[in-house]
This record gives C-alpha cells, sequence and structure tokens, in this order.
C-alpha cells in the first residue's frame, strides 16, 4: 500500500495506490460474486445430464483495490477502483471428481462510499463459460458458447448497525449466444452480523434473490447462515447454504436446480 498526499485538499484528502482496505460491502450470499470458497452440495433436483447428485464446488479469486482516492482521510471513505477476477468451477464427486464445467470472470468496478452507510459501484463484468473435458466425452454436449460482458451497477445500504440491504442489475451489451442470451439481470439481498463479541462467537445470515430476462425473470433464491471468524485483515466464513433456481455455471443457464450445502469462504 503506497499512500501520496495531494498539494489540493479540495480534491481529496488522500490517495493509496493499492489499498487493502475495501470500501463496497461483501454481499455474503450472493452466488454471482467472485470470491474465495469451498462448499460440498448435496442436490435434490437437477436439470443437468449427468450432473450427479453430489459436486465439490470451488471458488478462486477476489478484489484488488487499485486506487484509493480517501475522504477525510478515512480509509472506510471516498472512491475506490479496483479489479477483480476468479474461477468458478464444480466437480462430480459421483463420477470420480470428473469437472462438469468452469467459468472464468474478471471485472473493473469504481466505488464510491460518502457516508458509512451507503455505497454505491459502477462497472464493467466478463464472464466466458465452459464445459468439462471429462463431461463431453461421457455425455457427448456441445458448448452453448455462453459468454456476458455487462454493465453493473449496484447500492448497498445499512439499515441499523447490523442490517445490511443491497440492490444491483446489469445490462449485458455482448452476449455469444445471441439466440438465447437477454440482456437484463437484477437481484437484490439482505444480509445481518451479529454484535461482536468476546465471549461468543460472531453469526451472519444472508438473503439473495435474482433474475434475468433470459430466463423469464424465474426467481434464484440463496439463503446463507454461518459463523465469521475474523483475521487481522481477512474474515473466514463457514456455514451452511440453501439454493434454489437456475444452474450456477453459465454453459447450463437454461437448467434448474435445488440444493444444499455446507461452505468455506474467505473474504478479500
Amino acid at each position: 500500500m503506497l499512500s501520496l498526499s495531494l498539494v489540493q485538499p479540495v480534491l481529496a484528502d488522500e490517495v493509496i495506490l493499492f489499498p487493502e482496505q475495501q470500501i463496497y460491502p461483501v454481499n455474503l450470499a450472493d452466488p454471482r460474486r467472485i470470491q474465495f470458497s469451498a462448499k460440498t452440495l448435496y442436490f435434490d433436483r437437477t436439470s443437468i445430464d449427468q450432473g450427479g447428485d453430489r459436486r465439490f464446488d470451488l471458488k478462486l479469486g477476489g478484489r484488488l483495490g487499485l486506487l484509493h482516492v480517501s475522504r477525510d482521510k478515512d480509509d472506510q471513505l471516498g472512491w475506490l477502483l479496483s479489479l477483480d477476477a476468479g474461477f468458478h468451477g464444480q466437480f462430480d464427486i459421483t463420477s470420480s471428481q470428473d469437472n462438469i464445467g468452469w467459468d472464468g470472470s474478471y471485472a473493473l468496478m469504481l466505488s464510491y462510499r460518502p457516508d458509512p452507510r451507503m455505497a454505491f459501484k459502477l462497472g464493467v463484468h466478463h464472464l466466458s463459460a465452459h464445459l468439462g473435458d471429462e463431461y463431453i466425452e461421457r455425455t457427448g454436449r456441445t458448448r452453448l458458447s455462453y459468454t456476458r460482458e455487462e454493465l453493473q451497477a449496484g447500492m448497498n445500504l445499512s439499515l441499523t448497525d447490523n442490517l445490511q440491504w443491497y440492490v444491483e442489475t446489469g445490462w449485458a451489451y455482448v452476449r455469444l449466444n445471441t439466440q438465447a442470451q437477454k440482456p437484463w439481470r437484477a437481484q437484490s439481498g439482505l444480509q445481518y452480523r451479529s454484535d461482536k463479541s468476546r465471549d461468543r462467537l460472531q453469526w451472519y445470515a444472508g438473503l439473495n434473490l435474482g433474475g434475468s430476462e433470459e430466463r423469464d425473470w424465474q426467481k434464484d433464491i440463496t439463503f446463507q447462515f454461518g459463523w465469521l471468524i475474523p483475521t487481522r485483515s481477512r474474515t473466514w466464513r463457514v456455514g451452511f447454504e440453501a439454493y434454489d433456481g437456475k444452474a450456477q455455471l453459465g454453459e447450463f443457464f437454461q437448467d434448474d436446480e435445488r440444493y444444499i450445502g455446507l461452505g468455506l469462504w474467505l473474504d478479500i
């Protein structure tokens, strides 16, 4: 982290290169978010052909702050330009851990936090979806070429000290499969964190509701409940997740799934 004081404080109090602090809150139960996580999932419904009812779900990635223009020398306020990048794959436990498919994502985001209780973001996001080689050999399925580049906008509001509400929308200006893909999507959610205490572990709960034009706005519902394990600069989470909606891998966006799972998350 490199800090530079500006000559004219009218514009900003401080400019920080590669800051450690993020100013836009983490959407805890957002299944689209680029993040580090490892989950074991148990499906009671899936329309993916030979998808398996037990899978290992792996996400690798996070957010790198590039430039933070702070207000009042507060690392929680101001403007932040950041780069997100990540991998999301699922592996069929019932079929020799074969990779079903994977998505690669990256995004450039500009976040703004004028007040401790509200934050905004605007950026561009790219997603490219792929099928696993073993899955192609086993099923003979060919790739749909699901690629999506979209403009994103989001807002997060703190309703109380413990409760947050967020809303986000995206409009795809590039859709490789133009016959099946549609431009608009939206999501919203609530999340709660208990008070910090030396005597007990902090817990959290999150609910995310999503929908997309390409799925005729059918609801995608995610619920998480678990415990927070804060470290010096990051937060680990361990808990339970339930999901009902479209398959989360891009190549299977036309399929429906429902699962429960146990997971470990690292907010970075």
